[in-house]
C-alpha cells in the first residue's frame, strides 16, 4: 500500500534533465518488443532459478507480516551458474544497506516495509547507480580495463502485493546518472525532480492533508504511471518491469510500457 505523503516542496531549480527537449525524441528507440522480450525472458529465468526463487519467496513472506523495517539480499553469480546469497549489513525503517558489491554481484533485492512505496523510491534509483559503479570498479583490472560493465545487473523490489524490477536498457545513461549525482553534485536536483514528477502530483490529486482521497488501486496506478514516465523523461536508461505468478507458482514478468 502506498500511504506515504511527500513533504517536499518543489522550487524553481534548474531542471535535472539536461537538454532533455533536444534529445527526448531524437534518439532511435531501440526499446522495441524485440529487446523487451529478451529482458523479460532473462528476468523469468533469473527469478525462477532454484537458488533465486526461494530468496524471493522468503521476502514475500516477510512483507506479508507487515514489517516496519526493510530487508533484502544480494546474489552473486558463480562460475557454475549457481547463485550465492549475501545478506544486508543493516536494515531499518526505510533503508537496506549492503556491503560494497563484489565482481560477481548481479542482483540486488530488497523488500519495503508497511506504508512504503510500491515502486522504487528516488533513493533506490541513486543506490542502483551506485551499485552499478561498484560492480564496474570490482571488474576493472590493473590496466584500467573493465571486464564486466554491469549491463546485466538487476534491482528487484518487493512490497505489499507488488513485485517490480529495474533492468539496465542503456548502460551509458545510467552511468551518466552516477556522474551527475556523485561527481557533479546534482543529488538534490535529482531528488527534487523525482518528487516534482512522481510524488507531488499524487499529493495534489489524492490527498487532502493526511486524508487519502483515492482508493489504493487508483493511487497505485498513478504512482506506476508517474514513475515510469519519470524514468523515460529523465533519460536514465532504466526499464521497469512488474511480476505476477502463474498457476504453477512461477514468476512471470512484463515490461511497463
Amino acid at each position: 500500500m502506498l500511504s506515504q505523503k511527500s513533504n517536499v516542496v518543489a522550487d524553481s531549480v534548474q531542471d535535472f534533465y539536461v537538454n532533455l527537449d533536444k534529445v527526448k525524441y531524437l534518439e532511435a528507440v531501440d526499446s522495441s518488443f524485440h529487446s523487451y522480450t529478451f529482458l523479460v525472458n532473462r528476468l523469468n529465468q533469473l527469478t525462477n532459478h532454484p537458488d533465486v526463487k526461494p530468496e524471493m519467496e522468503a521476502l514475500e513472506a516477510y512483507v506479508d507480516g507487515n514489517p516496519v523495517n526493510e530487508d533484502g539480499v544480494e546474489l552473486q553469480l558463480e562460475s557454475d551458474g549457481s547463485y550465492t546469497s549475501v545478506p544486508p549489513v543493516s536494515t531499518g525503517n526505510g533503508f537496506t544497506s549492503f556491503a560494497t558489491a563484489s565482481a560477481n554481484t548481479v542482483v540486488q533485492i530488497h523488500a519495503h516495509g508497511v506504508g512504503d512505496y510500491d515502486y522504487h523510491s528516488d533513493g533506490d534509483l541513486v543506490l542502483l547507480s551506485e551499485f552499478l559503479n561498484q560492480v564496474k570498479e570490482a571488474n576493472t583490472n590493473s590496466n584500467g580495463i573493465v571486464l564486466n560493465n554491469g549491463q546485466n545487473i538487476t534491482a528487484i523490489m518487493i512490497s505489499d502485493g507488488k513485485i517490480v524490477a529495474l533492468r539496465i536498457g542503456d548502460l551509458s545513461k545510467l552511468e551518466n546518472l552516477y556522474d551527475k549525482i556523485f561527481n557533479q553534485n546534482l543529488h538534490d536536483f535529482f531528488l527534487r525532480a523525482y518528487n516534482s514528477r512522481v510524488i507531488e502530483p499524487i499529493d495534489e490529486e489524492c490527498f487532502a492533508g493526511t486524508n487519502q482521497l483515492c482508493a489504493d488501486p487508483i493511487l497505485e496506478e498513478k504512482y506506476k504511471n508517474n514513475f515510469d514516465k519519470f524514468l523515460d523523461d529523465a533519460n536514465l536508461g532504466i526499464d521497469l518491469f512488474t511480476a505476477t505468478k502463474d498457476s504453477d507458482g512461477n514468476y512471470v514478468w512484463n515490461c511497463v510500457d
